[in-house]
């Protein structure tokens, strides 16, 4: 049931308990008085109809002050819920402007998210059930951010920016723990809400504390960083961390749900990496041969024509670069693939104080036995740092990778629309296996 559906079916329930109440209210107002009247009357022949004509005004007066403050009341309702959405409307674009991608990795941005989501959650209670949602979802995809642009690089951050940002975050998850508790059995959904926010927000932290801990070793290409998400959560619950850190992000066709049914076939784990050591990493990016046989050109996962600008790139044909069924590796990326959207990320790249590329991918399990890992989420910024590392051997960047690894073949039908070309006529229903059609396309390759 959507947000918007359940906002019905409350404001349905508070009428018609608002109405059992009003009757309920006027059948206690008028019984006993007008039951004493009676009692009087047989009791006390001196009961004229004069007193009972008083009795009644006096009921019905009563009645009409009781309509009257109901009434009023409900408006002061009205009125509190509006101003609690005003805020909350006004707080989530703060939340948006302090957490933006672009401002992600600045301290002075970044340090005020924590207050900004604080100051929304005082009015989260008043506020209607589609604004809360919203709220929720904003803080969420906030921390997301401050993943990506500012823990990602937690081991450079001054030792006050970190302690600020660590105290924020814990202030703001003492708030939405107390408001989450505030929220019984019969409001499940509230509580819920707020309690996955508050492991968002949890594991986002321990990111950042993982990678200060790991900031000195050295001596290794790739390292794995311990206590991810905490020590006591199962797999499940670390595959819903991903999920959720990757709501927004991952543009790759991809089925949740497969990976979800099969939780205890699949470990989740955060590395970071030299970009040196990805080179034989997969991209979802294929090559065929073009008519005159001596150009390549992209298609998607399909082997259709691709609807992004990248369509229009041309690679001179070798016999070392793969072609369709199998992806290029980065370390393999021939001269003029994604060229546009690869020079792009360098220039962001260049320009960040510590470069730190964060990635999500996807270790499958290959017909032939072997294991090869796919990068699902990142791939121009992955691109974009090999370039880096290959003329400036001497460059600080890192390759923060959050890893979905396979323990046995995962290979659950999905069916699900897609259309792969505006003007292809091949759309309709498209039956694949697995988490997304490219693992079962690279899976059959290796075969």
């Amino acid at each position: 049931m959507t947000v918007e559906k359940k906002a019905d079916v409350e404001r349905r329930d508070r009428r018609r308990n608002t109405a059992l109440f009003v009757t309920l209210a006027a059948v206690l107002s008028v019984g006993p008085p007008l039951g004493l009247g009676w009692l009087a009357g047989t009791l006390d022949p001196a009961w004229h109809w004069g007193d009972w004509m008083a009795q009644t005004t006096q009921v019905v007066t009563a009645i009409i002050f009781f309509g009257l403050a109901m009434l009023v009341g409900r408006r002061g309702d009205r009125r509190a819920e509006a101003l609690a959405n005003s805020e909350l409307i006004t707080s989530m674009g703060a939340l948006s402007m302090s957490s933006a991608r672009s401002f992600a990795g600045h301290d002075a941005q970044a340090l005020r998210i924590a207050a900004d989501a604080r100051a929304a959650l005082q009015h989260y209670s008043r506020a209607s059930r589609a604004e809360q949602s919203k709220l929720a979802a904003k803080i969420t995809d906030s921390y997301s951010d401050l993943t990506f642009g500012t823990f990602a690089r937690a081991h450079a951050l001054p030792r006050s920016v970190w302690a600020g940002l660590k105290d924020g975050a814990a202030d703001l998850v003492n708030d939405a723990r107390a408001l989450a508790d505030g929220y019984g059995a019969h409001d499940t959904d509230r509580r819920a809400e707020l309690q996955s926010m508050i492991h968002h927000i949890t594991f986002a932290v321990s990111v950042g504390q993982a990678i200060i801990r790991q900031s000195q070793l050295t001596g290794a290409h790739s390292r794995q960083l311990t206590r991810i998400a905490g020590k006591d959560t199962d797999a499940l619950d670390r595959l819903n961390r991903l999920r959720m850190l990757y709501r927004r992000e991952l543009t790759v066709i991809a089925e949740w749900d497969v990976l979800l049914r099969a939780h205890q076939h699949v470990v989740c784990s955060v590395y970071i990496h030299d970009p040196t050591a990805t080179s034989d990493w997969l991209a979802p990016w294929y090559l065929k041969r073009s008519d005159d046989r001596a150009t390549l050109t992209p298609v998607n996962v399909r082997n259709d024509k691709l609807t992004e600008p990248a369509r229009h790139d041309r690679i001179d044909y070798s016999p070392g670069i793969p072609v369709y069924p199998r992806p290029v590796t980065f370390g393999g990326l021939p001269p003029g693939l994604r060229t546009k959207g690869i020079e792009n990320q360098v220039r962001l790249l260049r320009k960040a104080i510590v470069p730190t590329v964060c990635v999500l991918t996807y270790e499958l399990i290959c017909g032939d036995g072997r294991t090869r890992r796919l990068v699902l989420d990142g791939n121009h910024r992955l691109a974009g740092a090999h370039q880096i590392a290959k003329s400036d051997p001497s460059s600080s960047m890192r390759i923060l990778e959050f890893r979905i690894t396979e323990n046995e073949v995962i290979d659950t039908e999905c069916h699900r629309a897609f259309r792969a070309d505006a003007s292809s006529d091949k759309d309709g229903d498209w039956v694949w296996k697995g988490f997304t059609p490219d693992v079962g396309t690279i899976r059959a390759a290796f075969s």
